[in-house]
């Protein structure tokens, strides 16, 4: 989206300190080195950061860059020697305190201020606020409490964080446009095609 800060991707509720920027992945090979996912809008940023902290007692973790992926990056990290070591940690969340980064300017943002914002329908109705902003791997996607549940779904939606779906972001307003009769037809779309896929493979045993 085009008023998208170009710097660290929120993924899960923050703190007034922490910002989640990464996770730890699958090991990579025998000696303990780590695929590293950025959540990062440019994902060579992750490197940058001279120190990363990881859950779930936000210890200080030291990384050294071996070669990039599609994800991100794989690394060693400082402390784990083997595979096994490395697996333990896999998915953990990688975190920078917030004073960390840059301060944003004109219209850009950090996902992490999204979260807490009142969230407002098309015709201006509120209709909820934002719980949280998660990247499952396709994309950023926003956790919303419904102030009334709506059918199918209920009260805590999810909604991909895409301009079709959200085309309007004022953080300084303090509130989020989303087209949720928009995405609840997509929805509703979606599953009927799962629906007949099934039916089809059914009907084909």
């Amino acid at each position: 989206m085009s008023s998208q800060a170009k710097t660290p991707k929120q993924t899960h509720k923050p703190t007034e300190t922490w910002v989640c920027v990464g996770a730890l992945g699958v090991p990579h090979g025998v000696r303990g080195d780590i695929k590293i996912r950025s959540f990062t809008e440019d994902k060579d940023s992750l490197a940058n950061f001279d120190t990363l902290y990881v859950e779930p007692n936000y210890a200080p973790l030291k990384l050294k860059v071996k070669f990039p992926n599609k994800d991100g990056f794989v690394a060693s990290v400082e402390g784990i020697t083997d595979r096994d070591q490395a697996d333990v940690v896999k998915g953990r969340k990688l975190y920078v305190k917030r004073e960390q980064l840059p301060e944003t300017d004109g219209d850009d943002y950090y996902i992490t201020d999204l979260v807490g914002l009142k969230v407002i329908d098309i015709d201006d109705n509120a209709v909820g606020i934002i719980k949280a902003v998660h990247n499952f791997g396709a994309g950023d996607v926003l956790e919303v409490q419904l102030n009334e549940p709506k059918k199918p779904v209920g009260r805590e939606v999810m909604i991909p964080f895409k301009e079709s779906f959200v085309p309007k972001v004022d953080v300084a307003g303090g509130v989020v446009k989303v087209d949720l009769l928009g995405w609840l037809a997509t929805l509703k779309e979606s599953t009927q095609k799962q629906s007949d896929q099934k039916q089809h493979t059914k009907g084909n045993e």
